[in-house]
């Protein structure tokens, strides 16, 4: 399959371009689901219910990148835009701690109020979604524990929200 880049993608810019981001080598011992200190403004009970607070493989450090969504598009639309297997486009959910932890600024903001992140468990793809504390953002008082984190499954249908605009955070291609 080709490979994306922001000239042929219909739905995503990469917004990331001149920044080098990189998520460190993880155990993959930590879950989303356990995240509380990170995501102290609260965390799907879903993640527990669809059973994917599995541990998965420790993994090397690794390129982030950032894509910013340009049109309206459903999860499936945005990540099968990319063009390239759906497993390239996954971190784990470890990966996706450290990144929130490290980067809570680029979680969300008032321009663009979500991040979204692809993982997979046992075989499912879900879709993570991360938005800070808008308050805190306002009051300039934002740190980590201040998002939240939601979870869909891949095959669930679009919800409401699934419209707004999103930054899309994967490993670089």
């Amino acid at each position: 399959m080709k490979k994306s880049n922001n000239l042929k993608n219909p739905i995503l810019e990469l917004v990331s371009k001149k920044t080098q981001l990189s998520i460190d080598a993880c155990s993959g011992r930590q879950t989303l689901a356990s995240a509380k200190k990170i995501f102290g403004r609260g965390i799907s009970p879903n993640f527990k219910k669809w059973h994917t607070n599995k541990w998965d493989v420790a993994t090397k450090k690794i390129g982030i990148e950032i894509y910013q969504q340009t049109k309206k598009g459903t999860s499936q639309e945005i990540f099968n835009s990319f063009d390239v297997d759906l497993d390239r486009l996954c971190l784990t959910q470890h990966q996706i701690r450290k990144f929130c932890e490290k980067n809570p600024a680029r979680c969300g903001n008032y321009a663009v109020p979500f991040a979204m992140f692809l993982f997979k468990v046992k075989g499912n793809f879900f879709v993570c979604k991360v938005s800070p504390d808008f308050d805190a953002l306002e009051m300039g008082t934002f740190s980590n524990g201040m998002m939240s984190a939601d979870v869909s499954r891949w095959n669930d249908p679009p919800r409401s929200d699934s419209f707004f605009m999103h930054n899309i955070i994967v490993p670089k291609l």
